[in-house]
């Protein structure tokens, strides 16, 4: 925030508009073309921007499994617990709810695939539900033996195997799904 308001402050006590133009537009150039361009290393703080610039998306697939997470283990516990439905088809549903959830966040905010296009909705999906359906089978067979062959606690189990799953999941879709997206983000220019 403090930048804004220093920004702001340059711009109205500064000598000509020429000059407040030309100082506006030099500021919300990336910091490694102006520091390029002076000839300068990058600051600590230049290089954090850079970093997120570059790898930006991985924090939000993070925030967005969270929310994909707790739906999954949300709905799982509410039918096997709550509703106390049977565990596979408690975590089928589960599963499903989830990743249809993750498909949305992921497609429009991770990896910024913004074509909604039928075709490329339809491309996307049947890559990102084959692969995320793959993982589910391993998620169902897990937690069939875990909860009920080897009879181990639920909820602990389903959080065990959601992390071993969002690896598998994001591996899938950052390397075979939205990879021809278009966030430039993630590659080097």
């Amino acid at each position: 925030m403090t930048g804004l308001f220093d920004i702001c402050l340059n711009y109205l006590f500064s000598e000509s508009k020429l000059n407040r133009s030309v100082r506006l537009i030099s500021h919300f150039q990336p910091d490694s073309v102006t520091a390029a361009r002076s000839g300068q290393s990058m600051t600590k703080r230049e290089k954090w921007k850079n970093r997120y610039i570059r790898y930006g998306y991985l924090i939000w697939y993070g925030a967005f499994g969270a929310i994909t997470v707790l739906v999954n283990i949300g709905v799982y516990a509410l039918m096997f617990n709550g509703l106390h439905a049977a565990n596979v088809p408690s975590n089928i549903l589960a599963w499903f709810l989830s990743n249809l959830v993750a498909f949305l966040t992921n497609k429009q905010y991770v990896f910024k695939s913004r074509d909604w296009s039928w075709r490329v909705v339809k491309h996307e999906a049947r890559g990102f539900f084959v692969f995320r359906g793959i993982s589910g089978i391993f998620d169902v067979i897990m937690m069939w033996l875990l909860v009920d062959v080897y009879h181990w606690f639920a909820l602990p189990s389903k959080i065990i195997i959601n992390i071993l799953v969002i690896l598998l999941n994001f591996i899938a879709t950052r390397f075979w799904v939205f990879k021809d997206t278009g966030n430039d983000s993630r590659k080097d220019k």
